[in-house]
């Protein structure tokens, strides 16, 4: 049996939720947009998440599923995110039914102490974020 595989691009429209931390005079929309961006390129790897299908697992429709996945944040200079994923993952095949409802969340591997951004060394100020958009192919030429 062929294992085909394929490139899928997460378009990402919005940065949502773009740290753990409360937003304060300490931490405004530029920076945690710029440690948003910082996380990304750091880490590597994320959850993507996706709406289950009743075609794929009968008694399971509209039930979130969540899976880890590596991904490249510097291969595109416009901040989406390139994810490489086998059309045999559960994620796939639910992305292919509902590809404008995924979400991809996000959280640093390493500690970001800048007291600018209100981080400390303390696991549970580490930033993590959610980052809302669709999913679309990436065409063979690139």
């Amino acid at each position: 049996m062929l294992l085909h595989s394929f490139f899928l691009l997460l378009a990402v429209r919005l940065v949502s939720f773009a740290s753990g931390q409360p937003h304060t005079d300490l931490q405004g929309a530029h920076d945690a947009a710029v440690l948003a961006r910082q996380v990304i390129s750091d880490a590597g790897i994320g959850t993507i998440l996706t709406i289950m299908d009743d075609e794929y697992l009968p008694g399971f429709d509209g039930h979130p599923f969540g899976m880890m996945e590596w991904y490249s944040g510097d291969y595109f200079n416009n901040g989406d995110l390139l994810l490489y994923m086998s059309n045999l993952q559960m994620s796939v095949k639910n992305i292919l039914r509902r590809p404008t409802r995924v979400s991809f969340a996000v959280r640093a591997l390493k500690e970001y102490d800048n007291p600018k951004w209100g981080n400390t060394s303390s696991p549970i100020q580490l930033p993590r974020l959610s980052l809302l958009g669709e999913i679309s192919l990436l065409p063979p030429d690139k």
